[in-house]
């Protein structure tokens, strides 16, 4: 039979490795995967694209020289994607009047992003990036939905990041869209 000092210290000695190894972990989380690194980074010029729209028409980086492009990364599966999918079309007429088209990016499956689509009735010009080589995802670093990536009508990415207005570059692309719609009219 072992000494009950030869236990207790046996103890304390698991006790402190389990709360190092903790106090690893939590280090590790909080410098871990940056979502905001999501995206190209900013000033480079936009990589050429020719992809394929689920209505089956061809969309190159071409059509949209001399005017803005943002990409918005989506899937018919994230929960913010589905709450905010109103926020986003409400925006269009807003970024149109802007010089800027809105293209969705779908990283689902074309069944999924088909339904999707149908069911908050979104324009027939969605990419499915995973689906025919239309790796817009890979392309543009999209890691998390919903993101986005702006390009300019220089064809520099101005922006990328998570479309919300507690994120200040989406803020200033809205506030900028905003304010050109308003001089507009």
């Amino acid at each position: 039979m072992t000494p009950f000092w030869i236990n207790s210290i046996f103890l304390w000695i698991v006790v402190i490795i389990n709360l190092l190894l903790t106090l690893v972990l939590i280090k590790n989380f909080n410098s871990g995967i940056k979502i905001m690194e999501s995206g190209l980074k900013t000033g480079i010029v936009s990589p050429e694209f020719n992809v394929s729209a689920i209505s089956g028409k061809i969309i190159s980086n071409q059509e949209f020289i001399n005017k803005g492009l943002l990409l918005l990364f989506i899937s018919p599966q994230c929960k913010p994607c589905q709450e905010k999918i109103l926020y986003y079309k409400s925006i269009i007429p807003i970024a149109k009047r802007s010089n800027v088209e809105i293209l969705f990016v779908s990283l689902s499956n074309i069944s999924n992003t088909f339904t999707f689509a149908e069911k908050y009735e979104l324009d027939s010009d969605i990419i499915v990036s995973n689906e025919n080589n239309n790796s817009l995802e890979k392309l543009f670093n999209a890691k998390v939905t919903p993101s986005y990536c702006f390009i300019n009508i220089d064809g520099k990415i101005q922006s990328c990041g998570i479309p919300d207005l507690e994120e200040d570059q989406w803020k200033n692309l809205i506030e900028q869209w905003t304010n050109d719609s308003r001089k507009e009219n």
